[in-house]
């Protein structure tokens, strides 16, 4: 499977925005509408390496820390302002052995995008990815 068809798989699951990436910070694909600058992946990795979580941005958003597991590979955000369909979208952030996926979602089941973050990079690490 290309890389953009794990990010229609993560879109079908109901997020609205996604991307995977290098730990380096290059992408690999992303969803309409979602463009990560490489300087906001390299500062997201750093937090996830217990670095100090200032000014995360996603998509050019500010955005505040939720949740930060070092040891699980993941982090939580969520944007400061209303950015998407008038909401304020939950980003789940988590790792794999080489990429990061990026996993945005809004609304009442917005905390879904940690199933479905999750899901994608246990398969992904199975794949020894």
């Amino acid at each position: 499977m290309s890389w953009q068809g794990y990010v229609d798989n993560i879109m079908a699951k109901g997020a609205n925005q996604c991307g995977l990436y290098t730990k380096e910070g290059a992408q690999c694909a992303q969803s309409p509408d979602f463009n990560m600058p490489h300087t906001e992946i390299l500062a997201l990795k750093q937090v996830l390496d217990g670095g100090s979580p200032n000014d995360i941005k996603i998509n050019q958003n500010p955005c505040t820390l939720i949740n930060v597991d070092t040891d699980g590979g993941f982090l939580q955000v969520k944007t400061k302002q209303k950015v998407l369909n008038d909401a304020k979208v939950f980003y789940q952030v988590s790792t794999t052995n080489t990429l990061i996926v990026v996993c945005g979602k809004t609304g009442a089941g917005e905390r879904d995008a940690y199933g479905i973050a999750h899901s994608i990079c246990a398969y992904l690490k199975e794949s020894n990815y």
